[in-house]
Formats: C-alpha cells, structure tokens, sequence
C-alpha cells in the first residue's frame, strides 16, 4: 500500500464579473508536510559503543520503530533526537525499513548524555551514553580473594566507579595492570556495569601489585602470597614419660597464624598411628623413642611443621631373669656328658633374658674360687669334687639376678 502524500497550501482568492461571467482567480502555493510515527506507535533506541571519550568521541544511535499492529514503520517517518551533552547528526532523520540510523558526537564536557528519540506526540525512547572520564570522581579496587592462593591461583579483580554524589558509573573504560602473572582482558578496557563495576581475572603464583586505571584515576592494591608468612604449631603432650599402654594426651595449644585461623591439624605419632585435630590422644604399644610430629594447615593452604621425641617405657623396671647350662661339649670335653677333672667345661647363659630392657652384664662365680664373664664362658676344673656354680646378671637399668647349680666333677 502506498502511503499519500500530506501537502500543506497557503494563497489568496480574487473575483470580478466580467460580462456576466465570474472571473476567479486563485494564487496557491503548497509544500510538502514530513510524516510523523502514527498513534499507538512504538520506538526503541540503542547507542554503541556505551563510553566515548570527550571532544569528538562519536557513537551510533540506532532507532527501531514499530506500529501498534508491529509492523515497522513506513519508509520517511520522521525521527527527531534531542541529548544534554554533545550533539546528534543529522538532529533528525527518516526511517527506512523502520530504522534509523544517526551519529553522536561528544563535545568538550564529560558526564550521562541522555539521548532522546521522537516522532509525533506519542512516540519516544531515551538512552544514556557516558562522556569522557572526568565524572568518575572515584575508583575503588579490590580482590577475590585479597591474596595469592598458595601454589599459585586466580584473583578476580573488580574495580568499582562512582561520580561525586556516590552514584555509580557505567560504562566507562577500566584498564587493569599487574606486575606479575596473567589478565583476562589481557590488558585492554573493561567497561563498567550498571553497578559502576569492571571486572577482570588475574592468574599468578607470586606476590603481586596490581591496579586499575580511569583516565586520571587509578586505584591500586597489594596481592600478597598466601605463604609469605605460615603458621608456627607448637606441640604438647602429657605425661612425659609414658608407658606402654597409657594414654597420651597431645595438643596443638599456643599454635598460631598472624593471617587467618589455623583450619587443620595433623599428627604423625611415629609408630605408624596418626590423628586429626588440635587435641588428640595416642596409646603406644611398644616400648621405644618416636618422632612425633605436628603439622598445621591455615585457611590459605599454607603448611608447616614441628616434631618432638617421646620415649615410652614399659613402666617400673622388671629385673632380668637368669639361666645358665654347663656341659663338656666339643672341643674342651669329650661330649659323653659326664664332667671331669681336666676337662674345659662349657658355661652357657644364652637362655636369660630381660622382660623390659636387654642384659648388659654376665658374671660367673665356678665354685672353687675361679670366676669368668660373658653370655658363654668355659672353665676347668683341677680337682674332682661338687661345686656350686652361680650366674649373676645386671639389666640395662641395674637390675640384677642370679642363678645357682651344683655340679658334680669326676677324676
């Protein structure tokens, strides 16, 4: 369907009777009138990019506009823009397949250029655009978490624009930096959101100084390493001196972390057992010295360790026991079994032993005034006759005991 053309005319009007006859005469000018959006219709406007800088930053407006039926507009409706900072060229255009298309450029102010669309008494949209950088009158910076993960780790780094009355700043160019490690927008500008924020992630494994830049204003901040400083554990444990079987009781008491809480507690008891907490409890099943160590673990994953040496008895001492063979086995005897006089009879404490500890010391006494050491001595006897033989052993502690046998030496 074609749309018809709208003309508006102005002229005067002249008459006479000539002869009977009216003369009229008639002076008409007319000029074409431009077509405005009908009643019921619709528009939306967009601007890309949201941020341009001032003095001569330039950006597309874009108007879509639909009858109430939703259909476009008719080619050569006339679209009218207004904006509070910088100016629309052409100020006014027609449609074409229900767009239109026009240029924003900023002049020497910064600040929220509004930017309005109109045709007709009913239809209209508005937009914003962010002009330069000097309306962000401050820049905040911070960071996700607020160090460097130990190991190594992402950092989401959100800077966050506001205009002297607190208000956030959208859509005006961050530039991240950082002295080590990677960025997200690999260095190029993040716009800021409807909440005056830019976000950017940063992947290190050191300390790190990173900041955030717009225009003049910059915000910068420290990423120190998680581990830089780790916690200190101390180790406790009671009683001292245990014994096999007895409870003992461990605490990680007095450990500490100048950064953040303490989140884990590890023990290694030394005979193969471990346990889990800052208060735990342990019972040895053997009797020797074992390395205990503690490990605390922080809330940033940074370790460190301490150990201690714990010696567990098997409580009071128990004496040794003695026993001791004699016989004339080869080579000193003959091996019939009979002891006689002459023969290198052979004295054999092998079988004694110690419950708790080891036997550090064998002293015989042979009965006839001659005396010998060690677990296996031998002796001969020069007259025939009985004679009590007596082993005495001393313990690693001192204790000691004794054994007797009366032997019978032939001739």
């Amino acid at each position: 369907m074609t749309r018809p053309n709208h003309f508006l005319c102005s002229g005067f009007v002249f008459s006479q009777w000539l002869g009977g006859v009216a003369l009229l005469l008639m002076a008409v000018a007319c000029g074409q009138v431009d077509f405005t959006a009908p009643a019921g219709s619709v528009l939306q406007i967009f601007v890309k990019p949201e941020w341009v800088p001032a003095n001569g930053g330039t950006a597309t407006v874009t108007v879509l506009g639909f009858r109430s039926t939703g259909a476009p507009l008719p080619d050569d409706t006339l679209i009218t823009f207004t904006t509070t900072l910088g100016r629309i060229d052409p100020p006014s255009a027609k449609t074409k397949d229900g767009r239109v298309d026009v240029l924003f450029i900023s002049d020497d102010r910064s600040g929220i250029a509004k930017i309005r669309a109109f045709s007709g008494p009913e239809a209209s949209a508005e937009t914003e655009i962010t002009v330069g950088t000097a309306v962000v009158a401050n820049l905040e910076l911070r960071a996700i978490p607020s160090y460097v993960p130990a190991g190594g780790g992402t950092v989401r780094l959100i800077a966050r624009a506001t205009a002297q009355d607190g208000n956030p700043v959208p859509n005006v160019p961050v530039v991240f930096q950082a002295s080590a490690g990677t960025l997200t927008s690999g260095g190029q500008p993040v716009l800021t959101n409807a909440n005056g924020e830019a976000e950017d992630s940063l992947f290190t494994r050191q300390k790190t100084e990173v900041k955030a830049s717009i225009g003049t204003k910059t915000a910068t901040l420290t990423l120190p390493y998680a581990c830089e400083q780790r916690p200190t554990p101390r180790l406790n444990f009671s009683p001292q001196t245990p014994v096999v079987g007895q409870p003992v009781f461990f605490n990680a008491n007095g450990s500490f972390d100048p950064t953040g809480p303490i989140v884990r507690y590890e023990w290694n008891f030394g005979d193969g057992g471990s346990g889990f907490g800052p208060e735990v409890v342990h019972v040895y099943s053997t009797v020797g010295v074992f390395n205990v160590t503690l490990t605390v673990t922080n809330d940033r994953g940074c370790d460190n360790s301490t150990n201690s040496f714990l010696n567990v008895s098997s409580g009071p001492n128990q004496p040794p026991q003695a026993v001791f063979t004699v016989d004339d086995r080869l080579p000193g005897g003959n091996g019939d079994g009979v002891l006689r006089v002459g023969e290198t009879l052979t004295f054999d404490a092998s079988a004694s032993f110690d419950p708790d500890g080891t036997i550090v010391a064998y002293t015989w006494d042979f009965g006839d005034t001659g005396a010998g050491f060690g677990k296996v001595t031998t002796h001969a006897y020069t007259a025939a006759g009985n004679y009590t033989v007596r082993l005495t052993v001393r313990d690693n502690l001192g204790a000691v005991a004794t054994a007797e046998r009366l032997i019978t030496v032939q001739p």
